[in-house]
């Protein structure tokens, strides 16, 4: 891609590679629903990619797009999310008041 004066600008999301980690995401009862998550990109937890996800314990893999994800060990079950497709990829969207803060 060519900017102004003919120079050339490669077309890379600067500060995306510094921004990658590895974290578990807990519910607010502090139940653990995704272990060893691949988190890119800072800000809050707002999607989780499903082949992204090291070991998932709300046993989401097979359910179908829009149902609702609750955390397994929780009484009442505690809703955290919603199976989505976001990008051409399978994803759970994390409801905030779900979860315990995830930031980066």
């Amino acid at each position: 891609m060519t900017g102004h004066y003919g120079i050339i600008f490669p077309i890379v999301c600067m500060g995306k590679e510094n921004k990658t980690k590895r974290v578990d995401v807990y519910c607010r009862d502090g139940h653990v629903l995704f272990e060893n998550y691949l988190k890119v990109g800072g800000g809050r937890l707002q999607k989780v990619y499903e082949d992204e996800i090291g070991e998932d314990f709300t046993k989401s893999v097979g359910l179908p797009q829009s149902a609702v994800i609750f955390c397994p060990e929780c009484n009442p079950p505690r809703e955290v999310g919603e199976v989505a497709l976001i990008h051409g990829r399978r994803a759970y969207k994390v409801i905030q008041s779900g979860i315990r803060k995830v930031v980066t």
